[in-house]
């Protein structure tokens, strides 16, 4: 009896010695931290995007969810230079994180001088997407990724939620 009394006595001094820890560490960590902006400070300017994607909007707000939507976009080389190698990738694929299916399609631009616009269009299969197994069919948003990329330079990359139905 009396080695049970003195194990929970040692017990409850361990927990409250290890709280009063914990409650010190936290203490000293919020003291650190005067509130200060959490924006990631610059050290330098942030790069400049080489190509830029040109979406229309209203374009994309017509889209239907069956096979053979157009969808028309532009690729702009905003950079002093020719881009090479340009190419334009576009992902499809349903904001139900348990649909694995992925429809992708790609263009290849070439060469793009600077200050000019390259229009593309694509044909998309945008009907449903085939739900997993034992799921109610619904009819959940399409998520639109394009990807512009060109050789040496940092991808551009533009993303849609289509409307369902």
């Amino acid at each position: 009896m009396k080695g049970a009394l003195i194990w929970s006595l040692a017990t409850v001094l361990s927990f409250l010695a290890a709280a009063g820890m914990f409650l010190l560490l936290a203490n000293m960590s919020a003291r650190s931290y005067n509130e200060r902006s959490l924006e990631p400070r610059r050290s330098s300017p942030s790069p400049t995007e080489d190509l830029r994607i040109i979406l229309d909007k209203e374009r994309l707000a017509s889209l239907k969810q069956r096979e053979g939507q157009s969808l028309r976009l532009g690729v702009r080389n905003t950079s002093g230079e020719e881009l090479e190698s340009v190419e334009v990738r576009v992902e499809v694929f349903s904001e139900d994180t348990a649909v694995r299916e992925r429809r992708s399609y790609r263009e290849e631009v070439g060469s793009l001088p600077p200050g000019k616009t390259a229009h593309i269009s694509l044909e998309l299969d945008l009907s449903p997407l085939a739900p997993p197994d034992g799921t109610p069919p619904e009819q959940p948003r399409k998520i639109l990724e394009v990807r512009a990329s060109a050789e040496g330079r940092r991808q551009e990359v533009k993303t849609a939620i289509l409307p369902p139905g």
